[in-house]
C-alpha cells in the first residue's frame, strides 16, 4: 500500500468513528494475536500505558506492537515497542505516528479484550513464556 492510500484510510476512518477494525498479517504478536485476526482500535494514545498494544504507522505500512517503555519529555512523547514473538525492540515510535491502542482482538467470530496496562503486562508475560516454550519444544523435535 503507497503512502498515499494509507493517509488517505486513515484520513476517512478517523472521520467515521473512534474505533474500527483491521486486519493482521504476520506473526510477531503471537500467540496473542495471529495472522488473520482482527484488532478492533481505539483511535488516539492520550491513554497508552506500558503493557499496552497499539497500531502505528511506518511508511506505507501500519504495526500493531505492544509498548515495553515510554519516554516522555517537555517536547515529545516516544514508544518503544516489540511484538510478542520477537526479542527485539522496535525503532522509537513518535506519538505522530501512533493511529491508537487495540482494545479487542477477532479470531474465528469470537472477540475478547485486551488486557491494558499493567494487565497488559501479563499478558506479555504469558505470551513470552508461550513463545519460548513453543521454540524450545521444537528444538526437541
Amino acid at each position: 500500500m503507497s503512502a498515499d492510500v494509507l493517509e488517505a484510510a486513515l484520513e476517512v476512518w478517523t472521520l467515521m468513528g473512534s474505533q474500527h477494525a483491521i486486519p493482521v498479517s504476520g506473526q510477531s504478536m503471537w500467540p496473542t494475536i495471529r495472522d488473520g485476526d482482527r484488532v478492533w482500535m481505539a483511535h488516539g494514545y492520550d491513554r497508552v500505558d506500558r503493557g499496552d498494544v497499539i497500531v502505528y504507522r511506518t511508511a506505507a505500512r501500519l504495526v500493531v506492537h505492544r509498548v515495553v517503555a515510554i519516554h516522555s519529555s517537555a517536547e515529545r512523547r516516544q514508544f518503544i515497542t516489540r511484538g510478542d514473538n520477537s526479542t527485539r525492540t522496535d525503532a522509537p515510535v513518535e506519538s505522530g505516528q501512533v493511529i491508537g491502542q487495540v482494545i479487542a482482538v477477532e479470531r474465528k467470530g469470537r472477540t475478547w479484550q485486551i488486557p491494558t496496562g499493567r494487565r497488559g503486562w501479563l499478558g506479555w508475560g504469558f505470551a513470552w513464556a508461550v513463545a519460548r516454550l513453543y521454540r524450545f519444544w521444537g528444538r526437541l523435535h
